[in-house]
């Protein structure tokens, strides 16, 4: 499986952006990645690439505030576009999230 992906994440309103290039081929990281933890999330897309599936729809989640982190991730993964934005305001995007710490970052926090 290879994955081309950007990854931008904005950690609360007014600060820089960070953003990397993550590739990989399935768990290993191709030359061209700038993600500071890619081992670890080249090994969760090959895992788990559901991850940058969108959410359903019609998905229920709890009205709980996790914080002001914003993260997109786009590209490809075996070829097939990705556009996947992620944020922590209900407790499905806190869930989300922590699912997807390898490639995010811990919430509050670089990676």
């Amino acid at each position: 499986m290879t994955a081309e992906l950007q990854v931008v994440v904005v950690r609360s309103p007014g600060e820089p952006e960070q953003r990397w290039t993550l590739r990989c081929s399935g768990a290993e990281v191709l030359p061209g990645s700038t993600h500071p933890t890619g081992a670890a999330a080249c090994a969760l897309i090959a895992a788990r690439p559901e991850v940058l599936s969108p959410p359903p729809k019609d998905q229920l989640c709890t009205q709980q505030y996790g914080g002001p982190e914003v993260a997109t991730v786009t590209g490809t993964v075996k070829g097939t576009p990705v556009d996947r934005r992620f944020s922590r305001t209900d407790g499905c995007g806190i869930s989300a999230w922590r699912i997807a710490t390898p490639l995010l970052g811990a919430p509050g926090g670089a990676v």
